[in-house]
């Protein structure tokens, strides 16, 4: 939740979408431990990025959505209440809902809520049984999707300095245009020493999230294929 909160912030956000609000989610899994790969993403899921707020600050804190009480509104609440209203009855539209990590409060919606799944156009996110054995739309972008999407040298080098990428791929990286670019430009560098060291990736660190955002966000681009499977035998990925 925080980190969501964080980046808001270093989007600059607070301008252009004063009305996104963060909410916390699930505390733990429902069927097994927490599991966490602090040698991946850091300590703090965000390891090595620059220009992010403090965790507590008061900029981190602004988005966090809380009652007339000053209690934060859990995400399954959030979750229902976004749905209802843009469904509103069926006069409205149906919603697209992006999962980009563990699927919990997904989870836990399909069970609290599910005269509202009728609203449900489609989830668009990583695997997960009960969300699997629901009768709504999937969308799966799995690993071995994301890892063929890779940051290599060259986009790093165009995402710091879009207008002035340097022509030598061995060149040292130029300097990053904005304060925004910066902060991206050292997660991915976090991420792609990481991915080196554990995993062997040579070219660059792969993107994960950012992809299944952008499956739902840029659909007329998209291209993908359609498959019936059996949600309790599908195959395995190394």
């Amino acid at each position: 939740m925080r980190n969501a909160a964080r980046c808001l912030h270093a989007f600059g956000a607070a301008s252009r979408y004063p009305d996104i609000h963060v909410y916390p989610g699930a505390a733990k899994p429902l069927l097994h431990p927490a599991k966490h790969e602090p040698e991946i993403h850091g300590v703090d899921g965000l390891g090595g990025v620059d220009g992010l707020p403090d965790p507590d600050s008061p900029e981190a804190a602004r988005w966090f959505a809380k009652d007339p009480d000053g209690v934060h509104v859990r995400a399954l609440d959030g979750l229902s209440r976004a749905v209802r209203q843009t469904w509103n009855n069926g006069s409205g539209r149906k919603v697209s809902i992006v999962s980009s990590g563990p699927m919990t409060n997904i989870a836990l919606f399909v069970v609290v809520y599910p005269e509202l799944l009728e609203a449900v156009e489609e989830f668009v996110s990583h695997t997960a049984q009960i969300v699997l054995d629901t009768p709504v739309k999937k969308t799966m972008i799995p690993l071995n999707v994301t890892h063929t999407a890779i940051v290599t040298r060259a986009i790093h080098a165009r995402l710091r300095s879009p207008s002035s990428p340097p022509q030598d791929p061995n060149a040292p990286l130029p300097n990053a245009a904005t304060n925004l670019r910066h902060t991206l430009s050292t997660l991915i560098s976090f991420f792609a020493d990481t991915y080196k060291d554990t995993f062997g990736f040579n070219d660059g660190p792969p993107l994960h999230d950012a992809l299944t955002v952008a499956y739902g966000t840029y659909r007329a681009s998209r291209t993908y294929f359609q498959r019936t499977t059996n949600s309790r035998s599908l195959p395995s990925h190394d």
